[in-house]
């Protein structure tokens, strides 16, 4: 599993189509590990609700590219700017 709050960056998801309408940049933040993720497994996480789910349920990936892209410090911006 990668180290605590790094960026990483998964080439499959860069262009993916989110709820909101835009694109995705294909750059996600690792803040926990969560307990019910076992193995060589990861839970990205989209948005508030299920239907934020539904973008990525369709990709059905078995298998990605993940690169470690640096680490984040507090929140990530994209997290901020939605709170403001």
């Amino acid at each position: 599993f990668p180290p605590r709050r790094p960026r990483l960056f998964i080439r499959e998801t860069v262009g993916l189509r989110m709820a909101d309408g835009s694109s995705h940049d294909g750059y996600w933040y690792a803040s926990d590990t969560g307990g019910a993720i076992k193995g060589n497994k990861i839970d990205l996480y989209t948005g508030h609700g299920r239907g934020s789910m539904q973008p990525i349920m369709r990709l059905n990936m078995r298998t990605l590219t993940i690169a470690d892209a640096g680490r984040f410090d507090g929140c990530p911006p994209s997290w901020q700017n939605a709170s403001n």
